[in-house]
């Protein structure tokens, strides 16, 4: 069974962006490097297609130590890079496609599969993503990932929420406050939080406030 952990950053009132042009930056430099470190930990990371085009991610390690400690450790160099889309609606010049030699997973609906797999290359794969998620995710798990980090969006998040599929989720909270400026809230697609989610750590950085959640009820 695959550990699936939920790394990401919301304002003050809630939102994982906001309605300009560009992306919005909410971690801190040290809010970026534990996310570094938890990409280092993974088998694969993977992203929803609204935020593979806002963000335009590579999705790779920063840090050379926690390469080379991965390396040591008998893992691939980077993880599995995989991406979410319902559309087919990616372009392949992005970094996603382009940064590191790394095996690339696409999971789309069975409908674009034929167009999406005339426009990849002989890393990446193309699994087809019907009605049901368990099978998904034995699918994900036969390329032998153990480890999935999910770093969004919004919509993937609840996805995996709502299937019960998220073991632990790390979140953090700054001290902005959007308002009306606002775009996307982290459970803004939730119908209702049914899950039981216990509080394992808390920690301050500036003007951070970085919560470790765990789920007890979790598959």
């Amino acid at each position: 069974m695959i550990y699936v952990t939920v790394k990401c950053a919301i304002t003050l009132d809630g939102y994982l962006d906001d309605s300009s042009d560009n992306p919005l930056q909410i971690s801190s430099q040290s809010d970026f490097e534990h996310l570094d470190l938890l990409r280092s930990q993974s088998d694969a990371i993977l992203i929803g297609a609204e935020t593979f085009r806002r963000d335009n991610p590579n999705l790779l390690i920063k840090s050379s130590k926690l390469l080379d400690q991965r390396i040591k450790s008998g893992f691939s160099k980077y993880p599995i890079k995989i991406v979410l889309t319902n559309s087919g609606n990616l372009n392949f010049k992005n970094n996603f496609f382009t940064n590191g030699d790394v095996k690339k997973l696409i999971i789309c609906n069975e409908i674009i599969k034929n167009e999406i797999l005339s426009q990849i290359d002989k890393n990446t794969d193309v699994l087809s993503y019907k009605e049901n998620f368990f099978e998904l995710m034995n699918s994900i798990e036969e390329y032998g990932i153990k480890k999935l980090l999910i770093q969004g969006g919004a919509k993937v998040i609840n996805l995996f929420l709502e299937h019960g599929m998220i073991d632990e989720l790390w979140l953090t909270i700054s001290n902005d406050i959007l308002g009306q400026t606002g775009k996307s809230r982290l459970f803004e697609f939730l119908d209702k939080n049914k899950r039981n989610m216990n509080l394992k750590s808390s920690k301050q950085i500036d003007n951070q406030i970085i919560l470790n959640y765990v789920f007890s009820d979790a598959k």
